[in-house]
């Protein structure tokens, strides 16, 4: 149970330091090709069923900003699921906006993402 609790850390830090780097290639790595990906989102559901998918997803909300930061994070578990909050402090053309996403991932035997559920607050203006 450690191991596995230690091996989770680690998927969810990967995840973590490649969004804070915005690095959409090792966030990519951290994903099995075909993840299914949820997320829900103050306009709607959005969904993707492949590591392009769902890296592309995140590029749109991350990739153009030209100032990001993240302000807060956190790695858990619940029962065999891995947890991740952050919170990103980032200015676009739509000004500074602060965002708080939680996801909820199981991961494979191959150490990779293979299901990834999000819930957003939202771009919210600071």
């Amino acid at each position: 149970m450690l191991d596995e609790v230690r091996d989770l850390r680690k998927v969810g830090e990967a995840f973590l330091e490649a969004l804070a780097n915005r690095d959409f290639e090792a966030l990519r790595a951290c994903l099995q090709q075909d993840v299914s990906f949820r997320a829900l989102v103050p306009s709607g559901i959005r969904q993707a069923t492949d590591a392009s998918g769902t890296v592309n997803r995140l590029r749109l909300w991350f990739g153009e900003a030209d100032s990001f930061k993240m302000l807060r994070s956190e790695v858990g578990q619940v029962a065999d699921r891995l947890s991740i909050t952050y919170r990103i402090r980032l200015h676009d053309s739509d000004g500074w906006q602060v965002i708080e996403q939680r996801l909820y991932c199981n991961v494979g035997d191959d150490g990779r993402i293979g299901t990834l559920d999000l819930l957003c607050s939202g771009f919210l203006p600071e």
